[in-house]
């Protein structure tokens, strides 16, 4: 569901960036990478713990920033598609607390 929903996610934001002949292929920088990266370490329940905590820290952001956007955005595309998605966020903001409780109980 999460790499579905993502994948439309960036694909709607590639179209909107090129519309707005914004460059979103950027590599993202080093030092934001070590929650991931952290993961090619881990395995079984420790995976899962590591895994969870950083969906929903991601999500609990991401969701932040597409509300804001929502609220206090300029560019009426760019609102449209916080807009858009924030609740597909939200939902996956959900099912990462869910996760993060199973695998803490």
């Amino acid at each position: 569901m999460m790499i579905a929903d993502h994948t439309k996610a960036n694909s709607d934001l590639g179209v909107l960036a090129k519309a707005k002949g914004v460059e979103i292929s950027k590599q993202v920088d080093e030092g934001n990478t070590d929650d991931i990266s952290s993961l090619s370490s881990q395995s079984g329940v420790d995976f899962d713990k590591a895994y969870a905590k950083i969906m929903v820290s991601a999500h609990n952001g991401a969701v932040g920033l597409f509300k804001d956007e929502v609220a206090t955005g300029k560019d009426p595309d760019v609102v449209a598609f916080a807009n858009k998605y924030v609740d597909t966020l939200s939902m996956h903001l959900v099912h990462a607390v869910a996760l993060e409780k199973a695998v803490n109980p």
